[in-house]
């Protein structure tokens, strides 16, 4: 049975392009208990128009969907939709990402059924522009249960998210009882650093299966510069190890910075030549 309310934060910015599909993935969910809170980051493009003619078309009570007075930035808009949150469980979804019918049913009841599991995550079906499948993406060895502080090892080792996009994901809300979920000092690991904190105190079962999509386009394939990348990713490994739990050593650090350095950029050249499919 469905049970507990599950809140699917969808911030925006220029989305005109994608919501629309992106919401129909939501609408079409075979988990009824859910609420959808979109936040419009001020946008330039017709985003707003869009949206406003999607929630009167579905009159859904469900849907929530408000317009910042000034732009927050992409870490302050999803703070902002996460703070609008009621639920017990979230779900941050990229504004062009889509979710497979029963991703929350599925993830709803692993949360349900394991009271010590803080983050359930998923297989990945990566898209392209017009929704082509391009390749399914599986991050971890085996469906099942993992312990919190071997997947904060394992990120903090391999200079990787292991865990995956914010589409595929559902964690509880209540773990670490602070206002802001995402930490503002780190820009381009956010999600990441989220993970791991939630795994700091509870552990993570993983889906072999795609239960969510993940589009990639040449607006998405840009990314930022080598150097921040690389100071945002020791910034949370540093937040991660200040408490004297985990531990990288100096000579893991200068092997991290040339990996992390050298996954961003076959991640840039394959997302750019995957995107024009």
């Amino acid at each position: 049975m469905n049970s507990e309310l599950v809140s699917v934060c969808l911030p925006l910015y220029n989305a005109a392009a994608y919501v629309e599909e992106t919401v129909r993935s939501i609408l079409a969910q075979t988990y009824s208990n859910w609420e959808l809170i979109m936040v419009d980051d001020a946008s330039t493009d017709d985003t707003a128009v869009v949206v406003e003619r999607i929630v009167a078309e579905a009159a859904d009570a469900r849907i929530r969907f408000s317009i910042n007075a000034a732009r927050l930035g992409m870490v302050g808009n999803w703070n902002r939709a996460a703070a609008l949150a009621r639920g017990p469980f979230i779900k941050v979804i990229g504004q062009d990402d889509l979710l497979a019918p029963d991703c929350l049913e599925v993830q709803a009841g692993i949360l349900r059924r394991y009271e010590n599991v803080t983050v359930v995550t998923c297989a990945l079906q990566v898209i392209g522009p017009s929704g082509r499948e391009i390749m399914l993406r599986k991050r971890l060895e085996r469906t099942g249960e993992y312990r919190g502080d071997e997947m904060i090892r394992r990120c903090l080792h391999t200079g990787t998210n292991t865990i995956g996009e914010p589409v595929a994901v559902l964690f509880r809300s209540a773990t670490l009882g602070v206002t802001d979920l995402f930490e503002p000092a780190i820009t381009y690991c956010t999600d990441l650093d989220l993970w791991l904190r939630l795994l700091a105190r509870g552990d993570l079962y993983y889906i072999g299966e795609p239960k969510a999509s993940y589009r990639i386009h040449q607006k998405a394939a840009t990314r930022a510069l080598e150097g921040e990348v690389v100071a945002d990713f020791f910034r949370l490994v540093d937040r991660v190890t200040a408490g004297g739990r985990f531990r990288v050593s100096w000579i893991r650090r200068i092997w991290l910075g040339v990996k992390v350095r050298a996954l961003l950029l076959a991640r840039t050249a394959i997302y750019s030549l995957l995107a024009r499919r």
